[in-house]
């Protein structure tokens, strides 16, 4: 607990693990007196809160690197959801807890015969929790738009972001995230949309509007020759399906359901051509 206490308040992410241990801890109490079948999608949902931990907290390297850092103060945040998720799983997972649980730093006896998990209020923290879903929805909006144009998983970009009321200063202290979990090369806070002066990607979340430069997401010139090559592939198969389909010897002797295959897959093949080069379309103009 004093790990707890002497963590620094400027980790908006303490306060939203701490934030979610406490509300698990809440859920399970009448779980356990009432409806057993919630068990999966509780266990489920505190998978993925070690999943967020590790995401937001783990340093670069391998697990014996974390154990040698697990004495540093701020770890002892760390620490204590990950011991306290053991005890909330251990009633599903008794052996596979147990034999986590005796790694943990300073754990001793079984884990069976400590102490469930108690609700605490100084550790509730909903206003913070709150800012961290909105650097974590800004995080998830980057992402889809990266996913959306193809770009590499390494390609660094510059980010500026024009913060809703009130999210500035949230979002000056999350630029570590957007870096390690958005590919954010440097984050900007701009004051008005009227510092953008260069063709942007946009999007707008409930903490700010981001801008992300599309010289940085697209290369230009290789796109469109990555796309072109594709729409000749789409060109080819499409003029392979209409031979077939316009061959009247293809059309009377094969089975009705390769037919309907190759309509499909023609109608598909244009359909893809189509958006192909709309988009070669929209990086010709953005040049």
């Amino acid at each position: 607990m004093i790990a707890i206490l002497l963590a620094p308040v400027y980790l908006l992410a303490n306060y939203y693990l701490l934030r979610r241990v406490m509300g698990w801890v809440k859920a399970w109490f009448p779980f356990f007196r009432t409806a057993r079948h919630w068990a999966l999608p509780v266990a489920v949902q505190a998978f993925l809160a070690c999943s967020i931990v590790i995401a937001f907290f783990l340093p670069e390297g391998r697990a014996r690197r974390v154990m040698k850092l697990i004495g540093n103060y701020w770890l002892g945040v760390l620490l204590y959801v990950l011991e306290g998720l053991l005890k909330l799983l251990h009633p599903f997972m008794p052996f596979l807890t147990e034999q986590v649980y005796k790694f943990l730093p300073g754990s001793e006896g079984f884990l069976m015969l400590k102490s469930w998990p108690e609700v605490k209020p100084e550790l509730d923290f909903p206003d913070e929790e709150a800012k961290m879903e909105g650097v974590m929805e800004v995080i998830r909006t980057i992402r889809n738009l990266r996913a959306e144009m193809n770009v590499a998983a390494g390609k660094r970009t510059h980010l500026m972001l024009l913060p809703a009321d009130g999210w500035a200063e949230t979002l000056a202290h999350a630029g570590q995230y957007f870096q390690r979990l958005a590919g954010a090369s440097e984050t900007a806070i701009i004051e008005s949309s009227a510092a953008v002066t260069e063709k942007t990607v946009s999007a707008v979340t409930k903490a700010c509007t981001l801008y992300i430069p599309l010289g940085d997401l697209v290369d230009f010139e290789k796109e469109i020759a990555r796309l072109s090559k594709e729409l000749d592939n789409l060109h080819k198969e499409i003029a392979r399906a209409e031979g077939k389909l316009n061959n009247p010897g293809f059309v009377s002797k094969a089975p009705a359901a390769l037919v309907e295959q190759e309509k499909g897959k023609l109608a598909l093949n244009q359909q893809k051509a189509e958006q192909v080069e709309k988009r070669i379309a929209e990086l010709k103009e953005s040049m």
